[in-house]
This record gives C-alpha cells, sequence and structure tokens, in this order.
C-alpha cells in the first residue's frame, strides 16, 4: 500500500515541479486541455462555464474564451471566507483582487446556475483536486452544483494524498 502524502508536502512538490516544466511544455498542455474540451460533452453542450484567470502554477486556458465564443464565462471573486461567479465579457477587464488574483469587479453580475466549471489544481488524487489549501472551491461547491472538470498539468495527475472529508469531488480530471 502508498503511503500517503500531506497536502503541504504535494504542494511544495507541485509548484517545484510546474518551475521546471519549459514554457513549451506549458504550452503543450493548454493545448492537450483544449482539444479533450473540444471532445467533452459536458463542455460543448454547456451556455455558461465557470473559468479562472490563471496563476504561475496553473494550466492557462484562457485561450478558449477566443475558441468558444459563443458561450458564458463567469470568473471566481472572493469576498471574505466565500467565493462566487460572476460574468465576464473578456478577461482584460479583470482587476487585481485579493490574494494578487486576477477578478471580477464587484459591479459584475453574480451567476449561480452555472452548467461547467473549469477549476484549476495544483495536483490531483483520484477525482479530487489539491488546491492552494484556503478552501474557497470546496465551500463553493458546498453550497452550489455544476459539472467540475479539474485541470491540471499531466506531471500532477493522480498523486498519491491524504483526502479529507469537505474535499469536494471533480467530476472528470484533464
Amino acid at each position: 500500500m502508498k503511503t500517503l502524502r500531506s497536502k503541504v508536502e504535494v504542494r511544495n512538490y507541485a509548484q517545484k515541479k510546474v518551475k521546471e516544466l519549459s514554457e513549451k511544455a506549458k504550452e503543450k498542455r493548454t493545448f492537450e486541455i483544449i482539444e479533450l474540451l473540444k471532445k467533452n460533452k459536458a463542455f460543448l453542450n454547456a451556455q455558461k462555464v465557470g473559468l479562472y484567470y490563471p496563476l504561475k502554477d496553473e494550466v492557462n486556458i484562457l485561450k478558449i474564451m477566443e475558441i468558444f465564443k459563443d458561450k458564458k464565462y463567469y470568473f471566481p471573486k472572493i469576498k471574505n471566507e466565500n467565493m462566487d461567479f460572476r460574468k465576464v465579457n473578456d478577461s482584460t477587464s479583470l482587476v487585481i483582487g485579493k490574494f494578487n488574483i486576477k477578478e471580477p469587479t464587484s459591479s459584475m453580475e453574480i451567476e449561480e446556475e452555472i452548467d461547467v466549471y473549469l477549476i484549476p489544481c495544483l495536483a490531483t488524487s483520484g477525482n479530487y483536486r489539491i488546491g492552494h489549501g484556503k478552501g474557497y472551491y470546496d465551500r463553493y461547491f458546498k453550497r452550489l452544483k455544476g459539472y467540475k472538470i479539474g485541470i491540471v498539468f499531466s506531471e500532477l495527475k493522480d498523486l498519491n494524498v491524504k483526502i479529507d472529508e469537505y474535499d469536494i469531488p471533480m467530476d472528470i480530471i484533464l
């Protein structure tokens, strides 16, 4: 039986591993994810898509806004200990928010009925995402539903991590 690794250990490993990836490798993974999304029925049928503005250790899939122009996109906004998703027509309208992450302004429309969420993962363990450890996505999905697609670099997929009872599984990991 494999030894379960702690989330802190895996976060440190993931951040180190992403730093080692070349820009070409990162671009290749972006292309692979977009190709997988082009074949994913849940994504293709979705009208409303939850997206994210990538941090340096996350896969950048913002190009899907250009490729799938017919969809409506919603980005997370942090407020206190919670997060909601707000409508964004163009990623250039995002502003620097909490944790130095680009997010929508407070005046942008909140949406709670999103069809598919594309969720950044530092790493994964089975169908569970390992994020940055603040719990925003877990708290959000405890209240609201939607098809959850975890987005991760291939090298950081399915690591053997201890999962907690409050962790929310993804429907699929790409």
